[in-house]
């Protein structure tokens, strides 16, 4: 259940990074949703309880809700975002380019 709660919050991420709106990485998953959404919220929520919280805490909805959130937020940033910025992220692939790579040119 971590494991597909901790894949949707990759899946944001990397959306965002397409979308030219990669999150700063010293922001906790709370100040990324904040920044983002609200609709991001719960997923911000699970997600830090799936990577940080106690194994034995963790509810066993948080995959429903990781899902839910991550649609939700998918769909709030179509309607936010002009549809040409929408374009380009489809073809901006920087989501696939080893981190490393990604951090060299987030600097630029």
């Amino acid at each position: 259940a971590g494991g597909d709660v901790t894949a949707a919050w990759r899946e944001i991420v990397d959306h965002l990074d397409d979308l030219g709106m990669a999150p700063d990485p010293a922001l906790t998953p709370a100040e990324v949703a904040t920044d983002v959404a609200a609709v991001m919220e719960p997923l911000a929520e699970v997600y830090g309880g799936a990577v940080y919280g106690d194994p034995e805490r963790r509810s066993p909805g948080a995959v429903a809700v990781a899902r839910r959130s991550l649609a939700e937020t998918r769909e709030t940033l179509a309607h936010r975002l002009p549809r040409s910025r929408r374009v380009l992220a489809r073809y901006r692939v920087r989501s696939i380019l080893p981190e490393r790579v990604r951090r060299r040119l987030r600097r630029r």
